[in-house]
C-alpha cells in the first residue's frame, strides 16, 4: 500500500512472488473488491474472495469490472473487462 504521490514512487516493477502469501485474509473473510494497485495480464482472481478491479487501464491496460450476483464465492467467470 501507499500513500505517496505516483511522481514519487519508483519506477521498478515488484516482484510478485515475494508475496509469500494472501493467507492473512481467510477464506470466511468478506469478499473484498480493491484498485489502484495496478497488475497486468489477464485478470483473475486472487483468492475466491479477493478482487483487484484495476490492471492498468491508464497505460493501455484492462478496465475491469465484477459482476456480482448472489455468490458468496467470487468466481472467474464473473470478470468482465475491455
Amino acid at each position: 500500500m501507499s500513500v505517496e504521490p505516483i511522481s514519487a514512487l519508483p519506477e521498478e516493477q515488484i516482484d510478485l512472488s515475494d508475496l509469500t502469501s494472501l493467507d492473512f485474509y481467510g477464506n470466511k473473510d468478506k469478499n473484498v473488491f480493491f484498485g489502484h494497485y495496478w497488475l497486468a495480464g489477464e485478470p483473475n482472481l486472487l483468492k475466491e474472495n479477493i478482487c483487484c478491479l484495476d490492471y492498468s487501464i491508464a497505460k493501455a491496460g484492462k478496465l475491469v469490472a465484477y459482476r456480482l450476483n448472489e455468490e458468496t464465492i467470487l468466481v472467474n467467470k464473473n470478470l468482465t473487462f475491455v
